[in-house]
């Protein structure tokens, strides 16, 4: 039996939750409220079990709004997690502008975007020794299961003082994704595993002594993704592997989204025997916003 499912990701949306820039005082071509009305658009065509939405980090940190209500406005729920409720994300990775806000923004957003899991497999909290933030998730659609494992990029130190990240410790991906990948596969019996990564493609600049961009060398080491969704860089992609892994990158600041088409074929008993992933970039430029979401 042949299924077909679109994944649709965001990525360093940077509060861009409108179609309005509130520091240039400008319109703007991206944002959630043009996001929303493509993803239900696809939810019409696909159905609705046949969807996933995921974003990849940087959201809390870039417009006005998030500010406001990341620093002062604080005591109600943050407008980035009913937005993400609102349209119904099934996951989202923590990116390092994310971190950037500090303990007490991220933990209540958090808080706030449950039961939507906050990844981050290799962000370990010191005292514990335990991940921090979920390490990934599983979303059954359909009668097929996709883990979803989320990473961050590992040179935080870099660019950030210890007070916002003080009692963890980010890991390298490589090592994170290798030992998760394992533990997925041992015990969740996925039919298809995505990296949902905070970090570019090209590991060839590393920041001081930490890796910022590992996606290319976590996909040629790390062996079981059937595609990465990455981010970070800004830079929209769509790479092919020779290993024939997909990774695909939305760019920034909700212009573009990442569309997937994966195929899968099951057996008699249910058991998934092939998988086919192909990708592109899609703008959202063009799209009318939500007017239900402004």
């Amino acid at each position: 039996m042949k299924k077909v499912f679109k994944i649709i990701s965001t990525g360093d949306v940077h509060g861009m939750l409108f179609p309005y820039d509130f520091t240039t005082l400008s319109p703007a071509p991206g944002s959630l409220a043009r996001v929303s009305a493509y993803v239900e658009s696809q939810r019409v065509v696909m159905g609705e079990d046949s969807v996933l939405l995921l974003d990849n980090g940087d959201i809390l940190q870039g417009q006005p709004a998030v500010y406001l209500y990341n620093f002062i406005e604080t005591g109600t729920a943050h407008p980035v997690a009913r937005v993400m409720k609102r349209m119904r994300y099934d996951a989202m990775t923590i990116g390092n502008h994310d971190i950037e806000t500090g303990h007490l923004v991220y933990d209540r957003f958090r808080a706030d975007l449950a039961p939507i899991p906050l990844l981050g497999a290799n962000v370990t909290d010191i005292s514990t020794g335990e991940p921090y933030f979920k390490p990934y998730t599983v979303v059954e659609r359909n009668g097929v299961r996709f883990a979803v494992l989320g990473l961050l990029t590992s040179a935080i130190p870099a660019w950030l003082p210890e007070k916002l990240w003080e009692g963890l410790d980010v890991e390298p991906m490589v090592e994170s994704a290798r030992r998760w990948m394992r533990h997925i596969r041992e015990r969740e019996s996925p039919d298809v595993v995505i990296g949902l990564f905070h970090s570019g493609y090209h590991s060839t600049h590393p920041t001081w002594k930490w890796m910022e961009n590992a996606s290319d060398i976590v996909v040629r080491e790390v062996d079981g993704f059937d595609l990465i969704i990455m981010g970070h860089d800004h830079s929209r992609a769509v790479i092919r592997e020779e290993n024939g892994t997909l990774l695909i990158n939305p760019g920034a600041y909700a212009t573009h989204v990442t569309e997937t088409v994966v195929t899968v074929e099951q057996d008699d008993y249910g058991r998934v025997v092939d998988c086919n992933v192909d990708g592109r970039v899609v703008s959202v430029a063009d799209n009318e916003p939500d007017e239900g979401f402004l």
